[in-house]
């Protein structure tokens, strides 16, 4: 073989080499954001998972997965922010200029007043 099929194939190695760990940093990165980003709807906090998820984010994502969601702490930390107030009927944050609830429909929304 001649020096220049050497280098070629070394070349392309090389760019094929860089390319596979661009593809995979990129999808590293990507699901550390989405484990992050489902940690913080399940009520806890983004940029600690988050750093966590870089570190190993098939384990943390798995885990994150099966922990189960407090849809009631959720709700507290929704209410908390003040753009939303509890329904009367089922008691789940909904916006304030909201005419019904989006969880049960109900209606007697115009009665309550915002918090």
């Amino acid at each position: 073989m001649s020096p220049y099929n050497d280098t070629l194939d070394s070349d392309l190695f090389t760019f094929f080499g860089l390319l596979g760990l661009l593809f995979v940093a990129f999808f590293w990165l990507l699901s550390a954001f989405l484990i992050a980003d489902a940690a913080r709807m399940k009520g806890r906090g983004f940029y600690s998972w988050l750093f966590v998820a870089l570190l190993n984010p098939l384990v943390i994502g798995g885990c994150l997965l099966l922990y189960p969601v407090d849809q009631a702490e959720v709700d507290k930390q929704i209410l908390k922010k003040g753009r939303h107030r509890p329904c009367p009927r089922c008691t789940r944050p909904i916006p304030n200029p909201a005419s019904a609830c989006y969880h049960c429909g109900c209606q007697e929304l115009h009665s309550e007043v915002a918090l």
